[in-house]
């Protein structure tokens, strides 16, 4: 995996995966480079479409490949300018040892209970079949484009009602916290409700969570102080 989006430290498979996906790609949105999905965690994506989670992960030609003959057998070289032989000339596109898929258990795990789905593409996918690759991205950020409009709709105090939902305070109970009517609460709550797409209050939370919403150290309990929120009077 990489750890850094400067293009001068990309694998060369990163780089062709860019270069084929501007090209032939160019009705979809731009993905995020080096994306690390969940908080507090390392893991990070190669490549990753927020607003629908969707990522892509790029296996190629580990690094230690390198050019070889296929008369003597002899590992082929740059040459230098004064006619010096250089260094090794390595096979392109290498950016992970094949099979690292299989080694990342946890990391996958974590993506599928976060909902994440997740397309892995080789050095063959990238460089021999970039139509067929960008065409699996677009079949399923297509399956996924109900989840886009959502990531980022919800208001500020519609966000403040969907934790306090969560921590299974009633609308009299929130429109005490938040300093407001209960009609006000109300409004809010058809609003979450709708935005969601969801038929009630738990269905909204459990949505929630899988599009990964709801900030669970945000959930004022009952039995914890709600310092996280605004204090009565504040904007809607």
């Amino acid at each position: 995996m990489t750890e850094s989006t400067d293009p001068r430290k990309q694998s060369d498979l990163e780089r062709s995966f860019d270069t084929q996906f501007k090209r032939l790609g160019q009705d979809l949105p731009s993905p995020v480079p080096d994306f690390r999905f969940a908080p507090g965690r390392k893991y990070r994506f190669d490549r990753a479409f927020v607003d629908y989670r969707v990522a892509v992960e790029l296996e190629g030609i580990y690094t230690a490949r390198s050019v070889v003959c296929h008369i003597c057998g002899t590992k082929v070289r740059f040459k230098k300018r004064d006619g010096e032989m250089g260094k090794v000339i390595r096979l392109p596109g290498y950016h992970q040892r094949y099979g690292r898929f299989k080694t990342d258990k946890e990391k996958y795990n974590l993506a599928v209970e976060h909902n994440w789905a997740v397309l892995r593409f080789l050095h063959d996918d990238v460089h021999g079949q970039p139509f067929e690759m960008v065409e699996t991205i677009r079949r399923t950020l297509y399956t996924r484009r109900h989840m886009a409009p959502r990531v980022q709709q919800l208001t500020k105090r519609e966000d403040q009602t969907l934790h306090l939902i969560s921590a299974g305070f009633s609308g009299t109970e929130i429109a005490e916290r938040l300093g407001v009517s209960y009609s006000t609460v109300r409004g809010h709550i058809a609003n979450v409700l709708q935005k969601m797409v969801a038929h009630n209050q738990a269905s909204a939370v459990a949505r929630s969570v899988c599009w990964g919403l709801l900030r669970l150290n945000d959930i004022p309990w009952p039995d914890e102080d709600a310092e996280i929120y605004d204090l009565p009077g504040q904007g809607i």
